[in-house]
């Protein structure tokens, strides 16, 4: 399914929409959830958000990596994922309703935390040279992770990547 093609997608959300913990699966070590939040009406693709903690080459069990994007399913492709602003912004063009689901997945990050109670996170741009504007999601779920007790923040960028790394408040504790 082409971007773009059909309809645009119609939010699924409400204003008084909560994140249930159902959403969650554990696989191989790693905490998924993943949330429908729109559908197109024409082709009835589902686009949800995916929010994933992995285990961390080289810090696990006690490290994992954030990853968080969009995935569009339906009809007979495969799905499909997006993590770039400029793409998801044609899926979903309406400003309240991005804010609706950038809720969502800061919510979902929020959950997928409270369960895996990783000891550090390390989450990191997709694309490099991202403008200050399309880290702004990113500082989003920093400060989620800075609600959630963890202590941490932006590193310096590596080949234009952005780079966050956190570690839980308690495990930075002295004995």
């Amino acid at each position: 399914m082409d971007v773009g093609c059909g309809m645009p997608y119609v939010s699924v959300l409400t204003p008084e929409w909560q994140v249930s913990a159902t959403g969650l699966t554990l696989l191989d070590g790693e905490f998924i959830v993943r949330i429908p939040v729109a559908v197109d009406e024409e082709t009835k693709a589902v686009l949800s958000v995916f929010v994933c903690l992995s285990p961390e080459p080289g810090f696990a069990p006690d490290g994992y990596e954030l990853v968080f994007n969009l995935v569009e399913s339906g009809g007979d492709d495969d799905d499909r994922y997006f993590s770039d602003g400029r793409e998801t912004r044609r899926l979903i063009s309406d400003p309240v309703q991005r804010a609706m689901i950038l809720r969502v997945i800061c919510e979902a990050v929020s959950m997928v935390l409270s369960k895996a109670q990783p000891r550090r996170i390390t989450m990191m741009t997709m694309q490099p040279n991202l403008p200050d504007k399309a880290l702004t999601k990113y500082d989003c779920l920093a400060m989620v992770m800075t609600s959630k007790g963890y202590i941490g923040g932006r590193c310096d960028p590596y080949q234009g990547l952005r780079i966050w790394i956190f570690e839980n408040g308690k495990a930075l504790e002295c004995p």
